[in-house]
């Protein structure tokens, strides 16, 4: 027995060592070289099981030369032995599909040149689609506006059939909410707008009394008694506007700006209160399709309990939406009507220190025409001897026209 399994061994190992396998292994001739070679291989599978169906009545017994038994327990080799006519059959299967294999693989190899040329034509393509990110990347501050549009829309899934809020009531809220927000936008255009003018209006003032005082330090007027005299003038009165500029500023600050920004911080726990009422009105609505649909399924025991605890769910939750709903509907209109009587005040305030501020400027500033001009000089007097002035200067080489 052991030189007959020799004999058949031999012709199954002899062709791995054969010159039919081409050098450099499976990577390496043509593809008649790999044909050949999946050839071997599936001849040697054929022999092989052909090889173990032989031998399984022989590994059923002791091991010759040997008083023990072969590895294992001697009754699994039979068990084993019973299943080797059955892979047998699917061997002239695979020996079928091993030619057929081996005849794709040349056709596959010949579409790796037509993939290689493709690879610089989409490497061209990389810079183009680069230059679309900084448009994308701009983009995304557009897109983002449309965010808070996509958050008002209702949530459909899950909707229930029976009208909780009706159409009238949630357009009511929607238009009275809706001014809202826009006395909100406006009334902080607003107090920006007045912090803007108070700083200009302050700013104004520094640079005039720094101009008085770059004057009066200026030598031409230790030279020039006369242009000293009134460029203190000058100055004096230019501290004076600085002085009551300051007092409007501060007026206007108590009175407009500090009540328009009390007024804003108003807006804040409103939209939390509207948030809140949103957030109910989600439960609500959920607690309601819930009943809905138990009351759609058969009266049985366990649907009875389910829609009874349902109901019980919802009742709190319905009053207190409809709690929210109707003080947010009463205050809402208030809110925006007390409007009026809260800013009126501070306008009147507003116009009160213009008026002040600028009764004091035309005194400051008529007092200082009374110390510069020169008494007995008419308008038209004044007029022509500054046009005289400006003829002499115009008559000097440094300012002559080229």
């Amino acid at each position: 027995m052991r030189i007959w399994v020799l004999v058949r061994l031999v012709p199954v190992l002899a062709p791995v060592g054969s010159p039919a396998l081409p050098r450099g292994g499976l990577g390496a001739g043509s593809g008649a070289g790999l044909e050949q070679t999946l050839e071997l291989a599936g001849l040697v599978l054929v022999e092989t099981l052909e090889l173990i169906l032989v031998l399984s009545p022989v590994l059923s017994q002791s091991w010759p030369g040997s008083s023990q038994s072969w590895p294992g327990s001697s009754q699994s080799w039979p068990v084993l032995a019973r299943f080797v006519p059955f892979l047998a059959t699917f061997v002239p299967v695979l020996a079928i599909f091993v030619p057929f294999v081996a005849m794709f693989v040349p056709f596959l190899a010949s579409f790796i040149p037509v993939l290689a040329m493709f690879i610089p034509v989409l490497a061209r393509f990389i810079p183009f689609l680069a230059s679309f990110i900084p448009f994308l990347a701009m983009s995304v501050p557009f897109l983002a506006t449309f965010i808070p549009f996509l958050a008002r829309i209702p949530f459909k899934l899950g909707q229930p059939k029976k009208q909780i809020v009706p159409k009238t009531v949630e357009r009511d809220f929607e238009r009275e909410y809706g001014k809202l927000q826009q006395l909100e936008d406006q009334t902080k255009k607003l107090q920006k707008d007045m912090k803007k003018s108070t700083d200009a209006d302050l700013a104004m003032s520094k640079s005039a009394v720094k101009i008085s005082s770059d004057l009066l330090s200026n030598p031409l007027c230790e030279q020039e008694p006369s242009f000293l005299e009134m460029v203190t003038a000058f100055d004096t009165a230019m501290k004076r506007m600085d002085s009551f500029n300051q007092e409007k500023v501060n007026q206007i600050q108590k009175t407009v700006i500090e009540p328009l920004k009390k007024f804003s911080s108003v807006f804040p726990s409103l939209n939390m209160a509207v948030k809140r009422r949103e957030q109910t009105l989600q439960d609500y609505k959920r607690l309601q399709s819930k009943v809905e649909k138990y009351e759609e399924k058969e009266r049985t025991g366990p649907v009875l309990a389910k829609l009874h605890q349902a109901r019980e769910e919802l009742r709190p939750v319905k009053e207190d939406f409809e709690a929210k709903n109707k003080q947010l509907l009463e205050e809402m209109p208030k809110f925006y009507s007390s409007r009026i009587d809260y800013f009126k005040p501070s306008f009147e305030s507003l116009v009160r220190a213009q008026v002040v501020y600028y009764t004091e400027m035309h005194k400051i500033f008529g007092d200082l025409t009374t110390q510069i001009d020169r008494p007995g000089l008419s308008d038209e007097q004044r007029e022509r001897e500054n046009d005289a002035k400006l003829s002499e200067l115009r008559a000097l080489s440094i300012v002559a026209d080229d």
